[in-house]
């Protein structure tokens, strides 16, 4: 993530933060069973409808297919992570759906205990 300082990072609505980790995911171009399932939960989390749900991914692919999510590569899932925290910490709260949805992150991306306490530590100490 940039050094932006969180103070100039605004929370980010459901939509806009659900667009983030459908990006993330096609940055290869393949969905797994998995990160589909992942996928399908983070926007039952978000309270997204499935049909609105469906057409962020879907834009998402047209991103992906018209080279607007950068060159083709493997998730980088700390560096969606950390702006992902970034934002959830923007206004200073952790609050349980947030908690909520940085746990299927976790899942997504196989994280480890380790990996997820040291992201949590960054994004409290830009927070603070």
């Amino acid at each position: 993530m940039a050094a932006d300082c969180v103070e100039n990072i605004k929370p980010l609505t459901p939509e806009a933060l659900f667009q983030l980790v459908c990006d993330e995911v096609l940055r290869d171009g393949r969905v797994d069973e998995k990160e589909r399932e992942t996928v399908l939960s983070i926007a039952r989390k978000m309270r997204l409808d499935s049909g609105r749900a469906q057409e962020i991914f879907q834009a998402s692919v047209r991103r992906f297919r018209a080279g607007l999510l950068g060159e083709s590569r493997a998730m980088e899932p700390s560096s969606l992570c950390e702006t992902v925290l970034a934002h959830i910490f923007a206004d200073r709260k952790y609050e349980q759906d947030e908690e909520e949805l940085f746990a299927c992150l976790k899942s997504l991306f196989s994280l480890d205990d380790d990996q997820y306490a040291l992201l949590m530590q960054k994004a409290f100490r830009r927070a603070v």
